[in-house]
């Protein structure tokens, strides 16, 4: 004879939580049977001596020895880096002298009735938890077939769309139970995020639970994806059935695909601005230009520096404020500086105006040199000479300020105390100076006498 017994908490004193189980009893169990799922029992292993205090119209005769089976189950894969894994608990009857538990009744009609189920460790010490009230149904199937349990099975039903900016986006599965849907059934849920860049950080919960009706065909997991402006492409998760109730899980469509689709686009670069080199001339301006390449959609500021060189902070006007501004579109800048007028012959000056990149904007050529042209005419002089006679008298003439271009000078012979006939033939009484010479010499001959 077999008889189905099926175990209904009623109430708890903080003990076991088995919802519901199902129990084979044969007339002679040879080898341990699994029976019944215990959940709420965390640390409790080995072997436990349950006994039945019966409360309705059956008897119970004798008692059973079970043991609490701990089954561990890691985490799946690409779960976040510490998450531990699941422990379940199942009830299994041991093996024994003519088999477990009796229930007896006259196998006409079903029998209910209620029982206290107290745990007991081997040393007999109570154990809190195990102490529950349970609704006790019993039937003789006889000779009928054992109810196969509903199979379920997962697809995607909206799972592939954009994840948006911010807020939660929903991506939902449809779980179907086929079979014998007359019962209700339960099954736990778990997002598998791959090795594709998830986190658990992209995800309201990787976990949770779905619950049938009875008579109810379907049921509907629904995933919260946290929005956010990462550019990271398309990324795929896996929502995997376990630990069913009631039900068992189909192996070819136990698991289905959702993907996040790419909604982030990559932000435009910030403009690049460089600084060409300029140049003027004393008492008028330099002008700097700024050249802005790239995105210029968007307004751009840069700062800039002006580093002397061979200049002084006199040889300039008020210079304008150090900050230029691009309007939203806008190419081209300019940096005028005013530079003083002077009479000293001086030469060429140069200094730089070095760029600092401010908001919205990276420096192309940063630094520019600026060259103030001399104005003012080089300065010749003459030094005095001496010589004798039968001989000649050198005189150095020598230029400073400028040389950048040729000049020329005249020079006049007055006689003093001598007279035309104490000199040779002088030379032509103009000196050039050619680019960049820096002296020349009048040569005079003098003539020899008694």
């Amino acid at each position: 004879m077999a008889v189905t017994l099926q175990i209904v908490a009623v109430n708890h004193d903080g003990g076991a939580q088995n919802d519901q189980f199902s129990v084979l009893i044969n007339e002679n169990i040879g080898s341990g049977t699994r029976v019944g799922k215990i959940t709420g029992w965390e640390g409790l292993q080995g072997a436990l001596t349950f006994s039945f205090h019966k409360i309705g119209n059956f008897t119970y005769n004798g008692g059973g020895r079970y043991v609490i089976e701990e089954v561990i189950i890691p985490p799946p894969a690409g779960s976040p880096a510490g998450t531990p894994p699941t422990k379940e608990y199942y009830l299994t009857v041991a093996p024994g002298m003519g088999g477990a538990t009796n229930f007896d009744f006259d196998g006409d009609e079903p029998v209910h009735g209620e029982v206290w189920v107290d745990c007991f460790g081997p040393s007999s010490t109570t154990i809190t938890q195990g102490e529950g009230v349970y609704d006790i149904y019993m039937n003789d199937l006889g000779n009928e077939p054992e109810p196969v349990p509903p199979t379920l099975s997962i697809a995607p039903l909206s799972a592939v769309k954009p994840e948006g900016n911010s807020g939660i986006t929903q991506y939902t599965f449809t779980v179907t139970r086929s079979g014998d849907t007359s019962a209700a059934s339960d099954v736990d849920w778990v997002i598998d995020v791959g090795t594709g860049g998830l986190t658990a950080e992209d995800f309201q919960s990787l976990t949770g639970t779905v619950h049938f009706n009875a008579g109810a065909p379907n049921a509907t997991i629904t995933v919260n994806v946290v929005g956010d402006t990462t550019v990271e492409g398309n990324e795929d998760f896996i929502v995997r059935l376990r630990n069913p109730r009631d039900a068992g899980i189909s192996t070819t469509n136990g698991s289905a695909q959702g993907t996040i689709q790419d909604d982030d686009s990559t932000p435009p670069s910030a403009p690049s601005i460089s600084i060409a080199d300029a140049t003027g001339s004393e008492g008028g301006n330099i002008a700097f230009v700024l050249t802005r390449t790239g995105d210029l959609s968007q307004a751009s500021t840069v700062t800039w520096t002006l580093n002397h060189g061979s200049t002084a902070a006199g040889d300039f006007g008020t210079l304008p404020t150090n900050t230029v501004v691009f309007g939203a579109g806008q190419a081209n800048a300019t940096i005028t500086l005013p530079v003083a007028d002077d009479t000293l012959a001086e030469g060429n000056e140069t200094f730089t105006i070095d760029l600092t990149a401010g908001a919205n904007a990276v420096l192309g050529d940063g630094s520019a040199t600026g060259t103030i042209l001399a104005n003012d005419a080089p300065s010749i002089s003459i030094a005095d000479a001496t010589g004798s006679e039968g001989g000649n008298i050198a005189f150095v003439l020598t230029r400073t300020g400028d040389l950048s271009q040729a000049s020329t000078v005249t020079w006049t012979l007055n006689h003093g105390s001598t007279a035309a006939g104490d000199f040779g033939t002088l030379p032509t009484n103009t000196v050039v100076f050619g680019a960049g010479q820096a002296n020349a010499t009048i040569t005079l001959p003098v003539a020899d006498d008694t």
